[in-house]
């Protein structure tokens, strides 16, 4: 696919982001940037923050549609607890999930496949949350359906 960026474009852009202090990050972010410590605290905010605007669109009656990385995967188990000690409802939510490993032929993985990311998103997330709370399959997508 043709991006118009050069790969010697994109290298030197790269370092120079590498480059950057935090606080040069920040200023360059207009306000919206978070450091977080530790991958842990990573983890938490990550879950917060999807459960955070799940609610949100559950009170307003909008549905929630979100683009989501499978990895790293530790977000996951703690949103799953968060969603079951909350009762949040996901049947308004549309989840997007944007990576998957295809085999030698190109096509994506089965979940039930070992390396399947999702097939890891449904055991360290789907699988963990209370049956009233589960979002509708056919409202779940990624490269392997």
């Amino acid at each position: 696919m043709e991006t118009g960026i050069s790969s010697e474009t994109r290298s030197t852009e790269v370092k120079k982001l590498l480059s950057l202090s935090k606080k040069e990050l920040a200023e360059r972010s207009d306000g919206s940037l978070e450091v977080m410590v530790s991958l842990e605290e990573l983890y938490r905010h990550f879950a917060n923050s999807v459960a955070k605007e799940i609610e949100s669109n559950n009170k307003t009656d909008q549905k929630t549609k979100l683009i989501l990385p499978v990895g790293p995967t530790g977000q996951y188990p703690i949103l799953a607890k968060i969603i079951n000690e909350k009762g949040i409802e996901l049947q308004d939510c549309h989840f997007f999930f944007m990576d998957e490993y295809c085999n030698e032929s190109g096509f994506p993985l089965p979940k039930e496949h070992p390396l399947s990311f999702r097939g890891e998103v449904e055991e360290i997330f789907f699988d963990k949350l209370e049956e009233e709370y589960k979002i509708p399959e056919d409202q779940v997508f990624s490269c392997s359906r």
